[in-house]
């Protein structure tokens, strides 16, 4: 799932690179519940494709939203079916949440600051045959569920996971929160920018208001709005 969740540090680098800031998304948030922290996570689409069209991002910017272009559960079970095939619809639901700033200072040592919170919570279903596939369960009842709980959880430190048996399955969700303070040199190609950390994202700004997407998983972006300050 997300290997990009450890805690960033504030390190100012050269171009060209990848930082993970900020949750990238369009709309505000939708359908949302909340985590333990407080913070609504939303699972839905957004309410149009997300096209990206350059502009200048001087400035500071609030995160104001987000959303899926496209349907990211749809895209892990892809990659789940392409490691084992019994696993093709474990994943039932990926919710995502952001909250914070970026400033874009520009010039010829242009640099990016982030201020995020970012979260996504992934809710997982493991039948009798996905179960044996993935993690070698012969029997699957609540011990073995508890053992698949261990596992998630000693792959990614930064996860929190739970999961319990319900109609024979295996249901677990796993929640990643990271916090992002970072200093980046960026780079605008177009409608792409370049952070120095290698992450990649593109932007469309239209009068006070800046869309980000950046692709996660297979063809879907994830989406984040942002409003001028």
């Amino acid at each position: 799932m997300l290997q990009e969740c450890a805690p960033m540090k504030n390190t100012i680098q050269h171009p060209k690179g990848y930082t993970i800031a900020i949750l990238l998304a369009l709309g505000q948030f939708a359908c949302g519940s909340s985590t333990s922290e407080g913070m609504a996570l939303s699972s839905s689409l957004c309410a149009e494709t997300f096209s990206p069209c350059g502009g200048d991002p001087t400035g500071t910017w609030n995160v104001v939203g987000v959303c899926l272009d496209g349907d990211l559960a749809a895209a892990y079970n892809a990659d789940s079916y392409s490691k084992h095939p019994e696993c093709s619809s474990q994943t039932k639901e990926v919710r995502v949440g952001a909250s914070g700033s970026a400033t874009y200072t520009s010039g010829a040592d242009a640099i990016v600051s982030h201020q995020a919170t970012r979260v996504q919570e992934v809710k997982d279903s493991y039948s009798s045959d996905c179960a044996a596939a993935a993690f070698s369960v012969t029997t699957l009842d609540a011990g073995a569920c508890a053992q698949i709980q261990q596992t998630l959880q000693a792959a990614d430190s930064q996860k929190k996971v739970s999961c319990s048996m319900s109609a024979g399955n295996c249901d677990c969700t796993s929640t990643t929160t990271q916090e992002v303070k970072a200093q980046n040199m960026f780079e605008i190609s177009g409608s792409t920018i370049t952070e120095s950390d290698d992450r990649t994202y593109s932007i469309c700004i239209r009068d006070n208001k800046m869309t980000q997407g950046e692709v996660k998983s297979g063809s879907v972006n994830i989406v984040t709005s942002f409003q001028k300050k």
